[in-house]
């Protein structure tokens, strides 16, 4: 473990541990079940996520503007071009996905739905750190309620101002 030096702190003990760098068990638990989702089906994929969709978008004549605010990485995904799907992996092992991840994935659902781009859809399935789909999210719930938690904030702010 490294150590690093900690301002104010006193001469016996002038250095603080240093943790970055470090995995944790459950960034371990994580890492595998990733390995295993991915190991199990050749065309799966972890890595050039953000070329891979850009090139698709492009290719199918999708608003190249609209996946400029591109800003998440899946755990995992799948081009699946004879089904038309763009299949989304997440594991989820303590934790439940945060909603601002949820937004995000809500916002790339209205993108693709809104350009309409040859009936492609991406779907999201969480997964559990064995690497099996444990189910799928509707990623249009996702985006109306990222929608409903917007309205509620703006109600709770105009309601505080007056």
């Amino acid at each position: 473990m490294r150590t690093t030096p900690v301002q104010g702190w006193s001469k016996q003990m002038p250095y603080a541990p240093d943790y970055r760098g470090t995995k944790s068990a459950q960034d371990t638990r994580h890492e595998a079940a990733i390995k295993r989702l991915v190991e199990s089906d050749s065309r799966m994929c972890r890595n050039g996520f953000k070329r891979v969709v850009r090139d698709l978008w492009d290719e199918l004549g999708g608003d190249p503007d609209e996946m400029e605010t591109l800003s998440f990485l899946p755990d995992a995904f799948l081009v699946d071009r004879e089904r038309r799907e763009l299949l989304l992996y997440e594991v989820e092992d303590t934790s439940a996905l945060k909603p601002a991840k949820k937004a995000l994935y809500g916002a790339f659902w209205f993108a693709w739905d809104s350009e309409d781009l040859h009936d492609w859809l991406p779907r999201l399935f969480v997964c559990s750190t064995t690497g099996r789909v444990s189910y799928e999210v509707p990623l249009s719930a996702l985006y109306y309620d990222w929608i409903d938690e917007i309205v509620r904030a703006d109600n709770a702010k105009q309601e505080a101002s007056v």
